[in-house]
């Protein structure tokens, strides 16, 4: 009989892995209604309002120029409560310029680079084919026509509020629309559309767990760029990707030069439906 013997060695193996690039991150949406702000972060979540997981990156440099000219006006501070720099000035921008946003660390030892995007606001669209029906006290189901509209995407935004003007509880429960199922932005209340994408109108329904007869639907209406349409498809994708457990790489959409994020401007309006 032969007898053979196997023996295994073990020992812990060492190695050094590089540090990756670390890059500044900023998110800003403007238009001609409300002040700027501007959230900038070093590390960044899944979301886009990241301060729960990463405080805001304070000690940095705000910029705004439009048409190519540096803005003073705005006047930029940080305002920690909302982890953003804020303009505090009178400025608003308007529809017919390109705005530009740079962000830079205070830091000037830091090797984490200077990041630059542009953007314009597109010009106002208005929904004026809105059909709502009621199924039951707290069930609504809407249809809004796109195709006569001038801009191709928008952000379409529909809130419950009480006759008195507060906000009630919102949820949009279904897209009948297929094509455009996977536009819902998730955990949000907002769809996400591409007027190309459109065969027909958008049919939604949305409840509340309030009784809505008597109450009013608002429904805001955002004329978006495309970069910001890409930013928060692919913001859907990584969401609906973190619930599998084998999904493909998402890769984040950013309008910014050596960074991370967007940098956008849109146009808003809005409408009122009493539900009887």
């Amino acid at each position: 009989m032969i007898s053979i013997g196997f023996t295994s060695c073990e020992s812990d193996a060492y190695f050094e892995v590089p540090d990756g690039e670390s890059k500044l991150f900023a998110f800003s949406e403007i238009n001609t209604e409300d002040l700027i702000e501007v959230k900038v972060n070093t590390s960044i979540g899944i979301n886009t309002d990241d301060r729960f997981y990463f405080p805001g990156q304070e000690g940095a440099n705000v910029t705004l120029y439009k048409d190519g000219v540096p803005l003073d006006n705005p006047g930029f501070r940080y305002i920690s409560s909302k982890a953003a720099f804020v303009s505090l000035g009178s400025f608003r921008p308007e529809t017919n310029a390109v705005y530009g946003l740079h962000v830079e660390l205070t830091d000037k030892t830091s090797k984490i680079k200077e990041i630059y995007a542009e953007t314009s606001i597109p010009v106002k669209d208005t929904l004026s084919n809105v059909l709502i029906e009621k199924i039951d006290e707290s069930h609504i189901r809407v249809s809004c026509g796109f195709k006569n509209l001038e801009n191709e995407y928008f952000m379409l935004i529909p809130k419950f509020k009480s006759y008195q003007g507060a906000f009630l509880r919102t949820e949009i429960s279904d897209i009948e629309n297929t094509n455009v199922s996977l536009r819902s932005i998730i955990n949000e209340n907002k769809l996400l559309i591409s007027k190309a994408e459109l065969e027909e109108d958008l049919i939604f329904e949305v409840t509340s767990d309030e009784v809505l007869t008597g109450n009013l639907l608002d429904i805001e209406l955002r004329s978006i760029t495309k970069e910001a349409y890409k930013y928060y498809e692919k913001y859907s994708l990584e969401v609906v990707s973190q619930s599998i457990s084998v999904s493909e790489p998402i890769i984040r959409q950013t309008n910014f030069e050596n960074g991370l994020g967007l940098f956008t401007g849109y146009a808003k309006s809005s409408a009122s439906f009493l539900i009887n």
